[in-house]
């Protein structure tokens, strides 16, 4: 799995052996501003940089997405 952030919204999306990309969830408003950056935690944490409200948001995708 893999994350994007866009307008401060974040999506997850799942990568095919293949190469396709398929949208499995979202996208999900932030609810902050600028959201731009992404890192990856243990156990499915994913950690956005809200550049815009000096902010950082914790999301957790499950197994499923």
């Amino acid at each position: 799995m893999c994350t994007e952030a866009g307008a401060s919204d974040v999506a997850v999306y799942a990568i095919a052996a293949n190469g396709t990309l398929s949208v499995v969830s979202g996208p999900l408003t932030d609810g902050q501003k600028a959201a731009c950056w992404i890192a990856a935690g243990s156990g499915g944490w994913q950690f956005v940089a809200n550049a815009g409200s000096n902010t950082i948001s914790m999301y957790r995708v499950g197994a499923n997405g």
